[in-house]
């Protein structure tokens, strides 16, 4: 695998966006789903409750688990429903089981101009625990689940907890993928060489993600919506140097209960209020990078 070394740092290196622009700006919604199993097994990501202690065996952790359903019984239609308000695209991130539980929300959300990315099929299985066949099913299962709901295939994969292997990206550009991003070593999305075929990797921000402020932090979504307004600040005064990207991840089961939706529809206004701002999925952006 070929990575630059550069990935577009403060030296004016980076994409040309469209219409003269100097950001794009790729809102991530992040739609999880843990099957009962995982709840048993403690398996829940950035929970907001500690898990059950282990003398409760096999119990199933409801207060974690019931906190994750949240995602496809609200949270997602909220944001769509935000989005659809700011005349607003976003790239969703999804599980392919979340997608199972859902179908007709990710179908509307596709109609409607929405990327539809894949995720691993479970979010309490990381890939870093299969072994390769496995990985390489379960990014089969999740490309057969997108297809069939949608009727394209995703273009996009980001590892459950961003946590790839050595063998993920020769996988994905062998399956047909256009961009990874689980990776968060630049500000800026950059080609690499896999195996002989183009991939492009956009970087993820953590800074900018909602689960490390507001679970993992306990901040507020007016923390939130601070940090992001910190970034595209910077950015703005870097613009006559260097493009810039802005793509601050929502998660359906966390910002898309009342507050946090509160925080992404600020965000989308503050955006919105700037000049020379294009408002685009990874997809058209990995495409702009292959040329």
């Amino acid at each position: 695998m070929s990575v630059p070394a550069d990935g577009g740092g403060a030296s004016g290196t980076g994409p040309h966006w469209p219409q003269g622009a100097w950001l794009a700006f790729a809102p991530v919604l992040v739609f999880e789903a843990w099957s009962e199993r995982s709840a048993r097994e403690r398996k829940i990501l950035t929970a907001p409750r500690p898990p059950l202690p282990p003398e409760a065996g096999d119990m199933l952790d409801t207060r974690n688990y019931t906190w994750t359903l949240y995602a496809s019984r609200v949270g997602l239609g909220r944001l769509l429903e935000i989005c659809g308000r700011h005349a607003c695209r976003a790239t969703i991130v999804a599980n392919g089981l979340a997608i199972e539980r859902s179908p007709a929300l990710i179908r509307q959300a596709a109609e409607a101009g929405h990327e539809i990315a894949a995720h691993g099929y479970e979010q309490g299985e990381p890939l870093y625990l299969m072994d390769r066949d496995a990985r390489e099913r379960d990014i089969s299962t999740c490309q057969r689940i997108i297809a069939e709901t949608t009727g394209k295939p995703p273009h996009g994969w980001v590892s459950p907890g961003l946590g790839y292997t050595e063998d993920t990206l020769e996988l994905l550009a062998r399956m047909g993928f256009l961009w990874h991003g689980d990776r968060a070593d630049a500000d800026l999305p950059y080609r690499i060489e896999v195996s002989g075929r183009p991939l492009v990797e956009i970087p993820v921000n953590l800074d900018l993600n909602d689960n490390a402020t507001y679970v993992r932090h306990g901040l507020s979504p007016a923390t939130h919506l601070e940090k992001i307004r910190c970034v595209l600040e910077t950015f703005s005064r870097e613009r006559a140097t260097r493009p810039a990207l802005l793509s601050p991840v929502f998660h359906c089961h966390n910002s898309g209960r009342p507050m946090g939706a509160w925080a992404f529809e600020e965000t989308l206004r503050l955006v919105r209020g700037h000049p020379g701002v294009w408002f685009a999925t990874y997809e058209e952006i990995a495409r702009i990078c292959l040329g």
